[in-house]
């Protein structure tokens, strides 16, 4: 983001809304910074299915992208009133790994 020059304005305003960018911390005007460099990106659902968070993977470091604020919903989603069996995963990155393989998502939700 910070270094495409050509993003609008309108651009820019719906990146702020999706929390993927975030105003300058020293307040300077249309200046933002990205949340998510190197990262893949989850969207964080509430029971609604509406998106209410954002979790980052790096895919460049071994690590978790951590980030401030009120973390809340789940990956990839709140399970429906009808599975019966269920996987709780430590890690968002492990519940989208499971939900790839047809064996598991068969038989169970994530």
């Amino acid at each position: 983001m910070h270094k495409r020059k050509e993003t609008t304005k309108k651009q820019k305003q719906e990146l702020l809304l999706a929390g993927l960018i975030k105003p300058d911390k020293f307040a300077r005007e249309g200046v933002y910074y990205t949340r998510f460099n190197g990262c893949v990106v989850f969207p964080l659902l509430d029971k609604s299915g509406q998106v209410v968070s954002l979790y980052g993977r790096h895919t460049e470091k071994q690590e978790h992208h951590y980030l401030e604020g009120d973390q809340r919903g789940l990956y990839p989603g709140y399970p429906n009133s009808e599975v019966a069996r269920l996987i709780l995963t430590e890690a968002i990155i492990d519940a989208a790994t499971l939900q790839q393989l047809p064996e598991i998502t068969k038989y169970s939700g994530i």
